[in-house]
């Protein structure tokens, strides 16, 4: 006998199409099976008939799909994760900025795209803001930050910028000690990114399955990294052309370890998941 509240494989093969129509993430079938019980709990009783209904309701309300999106998506990150970047972000990239300063105006500007609870675009400014420090020169340097993700209750809370203890300890502790707030009394144990750094950081929310980005200007540096494994080979092309297409010359863009970048003509590979933009492109 098939439960009650059992959903049928083509009620989810429906919402799945949806899912990924939104937002480019293809389900594996871990996910599938994930996917099936969130609509048995929030859909008892659902039949064929009312997974029609429901899929119509999901086109009209965009809250809804993103609940669903959010929860088919893993938010696991922490700061200075895949350390080799950040590495490179003050040992490569820094100084190749540095050289090219008066010309860009002494600005840095940088994206974290499906930036989660906000480690990574900490991260970023926390190091940038360090190489600005000790070796800025004096000029007047302007730090910008955009952090942008799909889900809305991520970027809620990486706006407030609070950590426990563990999510912190990869920090190196000369930024801990500078970049961070140890928290007292009630609020042992946590940590809050500092007023000065979370002014350089902008969180927005983006998908990045759009036609377009809106972006005014160049960046000098996009990290996109583990977002890409959710989507299908063609959707996956598609975001490296855009996000490199937002890149200033001479930008740089990070892409995870096990995306699968597929190589573009008009970028050169530094390392397997580091790429550069052409000066003059």
């Amino acid at each position: 006998m098939v439960p009650e509240n059992a959903i049928h494989d083509e009620c989810v093969d429906r919402v799945a199409a949806l899912i990924q129509a939104a937002s480019g993430i293809r389900l594996s079938l871990a996910k599938r099976r994930r996917l099936a019980d969130l609509l048995a709990v929030r859909l008892p009783g659902l039949g064929r008939r009312g997974c029609v209904a429901y899929c119509d309701y999901l086109r009209n309300r965009a809250d809804e799909l993103d609940r669903l999106v959010a929860q088919m998506t893993t938010n696991v990150t922490c700061f200075m994760r895949e350390e080799d970047h950040f590495e490179c972000l003050r040992e490569v990239v820094w100084p190749d900025l540095r050289r090219r300063a008066a010309r860009r105006g002494y600005r840095i500007r940088a994206w974290s795209a499906g930036c989660s609870t906000g480690e990574e675009p900490y991260s970023m400014a926390m190091i940038l803001a360090d190489c600005l420090e000790r070796e800025g020169g004096g000029e007047p340097w302007t730090l910008e930050v955009l952090a942008t993700d799909l889900n809305p209750d991520v970027l809620r809370a990486a706006r407030e910028g609070i950590f426990t203890e563990e999510r912190v300890r990869r920090v190196p502790p000369d930024l801990l000690r500078r970049f961070f707030q140890r928290g007292t009394g009630a609020r042992t144990g946590l940590y809050r990114v500092t007023e000065q750094l979370r002014q350089v950081v902008t969180f927005a929310r983006l998908n990045l399955m759009a036609d377009r980005y809106p972006a005014r200007e160049g960046f000098d540096i996009i990290f996109c990294r583990n977002v890409a494994i959710y989507f299908g080979a063609q959707d996956r092309l598609a975001l490296w052309k855009r996000l490199a297409a937002c890149l200033a010359g001479g930008g740089y863009l990070f892409s995870g370890h096990t995306d699968g970048f597929m190589g573009l003509p008009w970028l050169r590979r530094l390392s397997p998941t580091v790429y550069r933009l052409a000066d003059e492109a």
